[in-house]
């Protein structure tokens, strides 16, 4: 049987590459020496295959996706560097023996070959993600060796563990030696540096996954972080680090923290991970335990809110109609309010349908009537009442709109902000993953509103009653 000789956590921002970054390179030194250090330890070791998890590839809501081109090219022309550019050997024997074994547990692999590119209109390229470390490999590995290169789906935290679990199966059951990087910056707004707002939830995944490599917290910790703080905290790495602690479900391991900075406010972090003695309890049924108490907040009508607005949505999706509401059944105060209508699904808003002032006489039928109208949007064509239960929903209560001067006195966290030049509106909530300073908020808004930047507008604030499930 052949052996995992090592795995590695890797960043992937191009700037690293110093052909790429030029002066600002130096910014992030640590890293690249690091870097450069893991590149010289991986020709040591001599593998025939590298695999590399990575954010960027081909990403579908179903699947996991493996590039499946016999020859793999890749370059950094996107990132205005000219000079670098990459040929790698696909290890096609080991990628259809992983799709056959996932299939046998139920997780579907998307091969993404030439004919699949042209079908699905994706780039047979290799990502920056995958590229950026295997650069700092080739630099010093001058050996042949094949490569294999995976991207996560948007799949069920337990089945993204449990692929991790079949590919180290998968490598030991091969024949060939193999090493594993997982490529994936962590928390992107970690100062004001990069543009992105302070935020606390990145400072707490930053910290978080550090805790785990070091011993002081445990996977199933950083696998049950609320999704809302790993949202919040813009890292791409997470589902990336899940894929790679399944691979030692049931073993321990020891990791070597090699460096970690943020100098352009994303995370960096550079680490060794090796196999120890003994063995450790599966997580798999905790984390499924997990899934299930998640589903079941999700399914929860407890909060009036939320439960009126599933049930407008799954009634209207399947008559087409209003309903007619039995509002003794749901504990809303009858005032007017105007309100919001967010749905999310696997994170993505796909809707935000609202008004700044009330249309009905009860806030319950503002909600029945957003909802409505936000199923009514383009992304819900396909959509049935059965889908409706994976959704996330949102109902924000408008509330204290007052007239400001300037962006100076807003804080997106807390205010939304509303524009107005004569009937042109633009409305931006609080709160929103997306939006990381006033600057931002209110260019978005103005861009909604089809005002420019330079015209004249009035300028509101508002604060909402956010009534969501946390999971």
């Amino acid at each position: 049987m052949a052996k995992l000789l090592k795995s590695y956590i890797t960043p992937h921002a191009p700037v690293i590459v110093r052909e790429v970054g030029k002066s600002e390179s130096i910014l992030c030194r640590k890293t690249h020496d690091s870097m450069s250090k893991i590149g010289r330890e991986i020709a040591e070791l001599k593998p025939k295959r590298i695999v590399v998890l990575s954010p960027h590839g081909p990403l579908f809501s179903d699947a996991i996706s493996v590039l499946g081109n016999n020859k793999l090219e890749g370059d950094f022309e996107e990132f205005d560097c000219k000079e670098l550019s990459y040929e790698f050997e696909n290890d096609i024997s080991f990628v259809n023996k992983l799709k056959y074994s996932a299939m046998e547990e139920d997780i579907y692999i998307a091969k993404v070959d030439s004919i699949f590119c042209e079908n699905y209109d994706i780039s047979p390229y290799v990502d920056y993600g995958s590229l950026v470390p295997l650069h700092f490999v080739d630099e010093y590995y001058l050996e042949k060796y094949e490569v294999v290169l995976i991207t996560y789906g948007l799949l069920d935290l337990v089945d993204i563990y449990k692929f991790g679990q079949i590919l180290r199966k998968s490598i030991e059951e091969s024949m060939k030696s193999t090493v594993v990087i997982a490529s994936g910056d962590l928390a992107h707004v970690s100062t004001n540096r990069g543009g992105y707002r302070n935020n606390i939830a990145a400072s707490i995944y930053d910290v978080l996954i550090q805790s785990v490599l070091r011993g002081d917290r445990s996977v199933y910790d950083f696998i049950t972080h609320p999704k809302k703080e790993v949202e919040k905290s813009k890292a791409c790495s997470f589902r990336t680090f899940v894929m790679l602690f399944g691979m030692f479900d049931r073993k321990i391991f020891r990791s070597t923290l090699l460096s970690y900075e943020h100098p352009f406010g994303v995370g960096y972090l550079v680490a060794a991970i090796d196999e120890a003695d003994g063995i450790s309890p599966t997580l798999i049924p905790k984390i499924a335990n997990y899934n299930e108490d998640i589903q079941t907040k999700k399914l929860s009508d407890d909060n009036p809110y939320i439960g009126l607005a599933k049930h407008t949505l799954k009634y209207y999706l399947k008559y087409g109609r209003r309903p007619i509401i039995d509002e003794s059944k749901y504990n809303i105060s009858p005032q007017k309010a105007a309100c919001f209508i967010s749905l999310y699904d696997y994170s993505t808003l796909r809707a935000s349908i609202g008004t700044i002032a009330p249309n009905h006489n009860n806030v319950i039928q503002d909600i029945v009537t957003n909802t409505i109208e936000a199923a009514n949007t383009k992304y819900f064509k396909d959509v049935t009442e059965e889908d409706v239960d994976d959704m996330k929903i949102v109902v924000d209560l408008i509330e204290r709109v007052e007239k400001i001067k300037s962006s100076l006195e807003l804080y997106p966290e807390m205010y939304g902000v509303i524009v107005k030049s004569g009937d042109k509106i633009g409305v931006v909530l609080p709160d929103l993953v997306d939006i990381d300073s006033a600057d931002e908020q209110l260019s978005v808004a103005l861009e909604k509103a089809g005002i420019k930047k330079f015209d004249y507008y009035e300028l509101y604030r508002f604060q909402v009653t956010r009534h969501e499930v946390d999971y």
